[in-house]
């Protein structure tokens, strides 16, 4: 199993105190949410989903093209998100559209900076890891128990979103291949 599917499993002694921390809110001139970024990375939320559709650009081109720019998100609550990422953070790229499903692991290569020249957008820099070793459906992610309050079945719509360490594990129990009995031995051998 890859370090990446390896997730911290500490558990934090005050979640109230976490979450109300986590989305606090200030709000601007523009009624826009400042969410406290400082205090996400130190939660160590350091695996993300970025969703995207394969016939645009999906996980084979990423792949062909080594790394690429994520841009273009225009949802405040993603682009918080994309604000919290810090190189080295890990990433499954999940297919929208007609594939629903989880398909690889990419890392943060650089972290956030402008997009564009209006607004507060973000765009980070991704490479691909590794595909996952099979694809993990939309379908077993609604039916595992441990991703009943995954970010991204919550809010399908969020293009971006954070991914615990325990639905982490959950995702890489769910791509293993199936286990075999051990080696098998050739159909047509007689003894």
């Amino acid at each position: 199993m890859s370090n990446l599917l390896r997730a911290d499993t500490r558990p934090w002694r005050d979640k109230r105190a976490r979450v109300r921390a986590c989305c606090a809110t200030t709000w601007t001139s523009r009624a826009e949410p400042a969410w406290n970024v400082p205090f996400i990375r130190s939660l160590g939320v350091r695996h993300w989903l970025l969703k995207t559709e394969p016939g645009s650009y999906g996980w084979d081109d990423l792949v062909r093209d080594g790394a690429t720019e994520w841009d273009g998100v225009r949802n405040h609550a993603a682009a918080a998100h994309l604000r919290a990422m810090a190189p080295g953070d890990a990433a499954l790229v999940y297919h929208s559209g007609e594939a629903k499903a989880a398909v690889g692991i990419a890392r943060v290569a650089r972290g956030p900076r402008r997009d564009g020249a209006e607004g507060d957008w973000v765009s980070v820099a991704i490479e691909p890891v590794a595909p996952l070793p099979q694809p993990v459906t939309l379908k077993a992610m609604k039916a595992d128990p441990a991703l009943k309050g995954m970010a991204m079945l919550r809010q399908s719509r969020l293009s971006v979103s954070p991914v615990t360490a325990a639905e982490w594990q959950a995702i890489a129990r769910l791509s293993a291949p199936p286990a075999t009995d051990g080696p098998r031995e050739p159909a047509d051998r007689r003894d």
